[in-house]
């Protein structure tokens, strides 16, 4: 859980705990990100695409359980939880975070102990099985307007650039190639304006709610966040490492 979950419901836990009673090969829970009434717009549309727009970029329907089952095979469904055949090189961006649980018996890899993505490819790499439970589904009050959305991601970019062991580089061994070549592809994707507009009205057809609407906007500002972040660094003026995890605080992981 993170500090901005809810639970939608009263019997989440009993929902969550069962795949995990039924079937011994199961050693994690998964859940949707759902918006909750209370949600404003922008978080409402974070919660339906259930990453911000670079993570979407490059792992597509791979963020978003509801429709793992365009890119992965089914291996079992139960009553009420469906198990994927995952891959460690094309895992699906599930963390310890958003309603996972897990078996206690679970122990990170010591290199793994400061990326929350990493320990669901440790599971997948090992042989267990990680079943979603739609029904649950977590409410997750993520951001408050855009400029919030660009204070936060701002952080978390400078975190990537100047922290070692953070980010999409510390799981570089298990990117396949077509991610790897969409993280670089960004940049002229955000910046193209035309591009993430028009996904925009492709996500508004898919989600039929207007506050898809929000993904061009969000798209373009987080590309000149990015752009503007690299040549900060290049120029030598970034912050030092305790100084952007100073800036970090209060703003969340």
């Amino acid at each position: 859980m993170a500090a901005d979950n809810g639970l939608p419901r009263p019997d989440w836990l009993r929902l969550m705990v069962r795949p995990l009673v039924e079937r011994p090969s199961v050693m994690g829970v998964f859940t949707p990100i759902v918006d909750a009434p209370s949600d404003n717009a922008f978080t409402r549309y974070y919660c339906r695409l259930h990453v911000e727009p670079f993570t979407w970029f490059v792992y597509g329907d791979a963020v978003n359980p509801r429709y793992f089952e365009r890119v992965y095979d089914v291996k079992y469904m139960g009553a009420g939880y469906t198990v994927f055949r995952f891959t460690a090189m094309r895992h699906p961006l599930v963390a310890l975070a958003q309603g996972f649980g897990m078996r206690r018996g679970f122990v990170r890899r010591p290199e793994f102990t400061e990326d929350d993505i990493l320990p669901i490819i440790q599971m997948i790499e090992d042989g267990w099985e990680i079943a979603y439970v739609p029904e649950a589904g977590i409410y997750h009050h993520h951001l408050e307007s855009l400029s919030h959305y660009a204070r936060k991601y701002r952080w978390r970019i400078r975190n990537s650039l100047y922290e070692d062991k953070v980010g999409f580089d510390n799981r570089a061994r298990y990117m396949s190639r077509g991610r790897k070549l969409r993280k670089y592809l960004f940049e002229a994707y955000g910046l193209s304006l035309l591009f993430p507009l028009l996904d925009s009205l492709r996500l508004w057809w898919r989600e039929k709610n207007a506050c898809m609407l929000w993904h061009g906007p969000a798209a373009i500002v987080l590309s000149w966040i990015i752009l503007a972040e690299y040549v900060r660094k290049m120029g030598g003026v970034g912050r030092s490492k305790a100084e952007s995890r100073s800036a970090g605080e209060g703003e969340g992981r």
